[in-house]
């Protein structure tokens, strides 16, 4: 099972690659994956939305294959729902993370029994496919037309509780030393709106992982490989909340230089792209507190 996982993550981690070095051969950065019109993927049968690494496997499968559909199920499952996977088409694998206790006295069960109980972690690979690769699935609902993405991203920054300035006018910003606020460029400084919730949603990824909220590594210098992962946390945290506000945020203006550090990193350590998903979804969460299961 670990070889089966190993491989997966190298599967993953090289289409990524490819479309970083892609974008960089050609001189224009687009990010590889994609935020669907109604949001995040999720389950076709009940409507959750996959987390982590799994969102972020079918964000990069969505982009790449320009599908438009976010819903996404087993074979089994899209049988009983009463749909058929069509013939030749090829599933996307992701993995089911969990964990089980385990004890000598009690034997295995789902809650820690007694002192000697421990806690062991599994992962296991399943396969899926988008509603686009079945005949008869249902009718894909139509989105709530009275949502406002904008309105929705307004209430994250808002309900964050950070700071969002405009102190430094042509730069874009968090800074340890002042942990309740992020420095943004005014919205005007930008192409779009896109752009404008992008970069900030990416400050405020690293403005949750200051010690006093998600604790994570910010004693990070610039170019070094500490530095380029909360990079690549940031930027898979913004495009979580934009997915979330059913908002296609923007690249954030130091993408390009950001990513492409982590190409010889990702080539040789695969798993570091699912450790970055993880604790971006962690962020995500912390900021739009949404931490439904899938």
């Amino acid at each position: 099972m670990a070889d089966k996982l190993t491989e997966l993550m190298a599967a993953t981690v090289a289409k990524l690659v490819t479309a970083i070095e892609e974008g960089r051969a050609t001189g224009r950065w687009v990010m590889p994956w994609r935020i669907v019109a109604s949001g995040l993927h999720h389950q076709a049968e009940n409507g959750r939305p996959y987390r982590g690494s799994n969102q972020l496997v079918l964000m990069m499968t969505a982009f790449l294959d320009g599908c438009e559909d976010p819903r996404w199920a087993t074979y089994k499952t899209w049988a009983r729902l009463g749909a058929q996977v069509q013939k030749g088409e090829s599933g996307t694998r992701l993995v089911k993370w969990g964990s089980f206790v385990t004890c000598d006295r009690h034997g295995k069960s789902r809650e820690r029994c007694c002192a000697q109980a421990g806690v062991h972690l599994y992962a296991r690979p399943f396969v899926v496919f988008n509603a686009a690769q079945v005949e008869g699935a249902p009718a894909l609902e139509e989105p709530d037309r009275t949502w406002s993405p904008v309105e929705a991203a307004e209430k994250v920054i808002a309900n964050s509780g950070a700071q969002v300035i405009h102190a430094v006018p042509d730069e874009a910003f968090f800074s340890p030393q002042y942990p309740e606020r992020v420095n943004v460029p005014p919205v005007e400084a930008f192409d779009s709106a896109e752009d404008y919730y992008g970069t900030t949603f990416h400050e405020l990824v690293h403005w949750s992982g200051h010690k006093s909220r998600l604790n994570r590594d910010m004693s990070t210098t610039f170019g070094s490989e500490s530095y380029a992962a909360e990079e690549l946390v940031a930027e898979i945290g913004a495009t979580f909340v934009g997915a979330h506000c059913r908002l296609s945020v923007g690249a954030h203006m130091n993408s390009a230089e950001y990513l492409a550090s982590w190409l010889k990193v990702l080539k040789a350590e695969p798993k570091r792209l699912y450790q970055a998903a993880k604790l971006a979804q962690e962020a995500a969460d912390y900021l739009s507190g949404d931490s439904a299961e899938g």
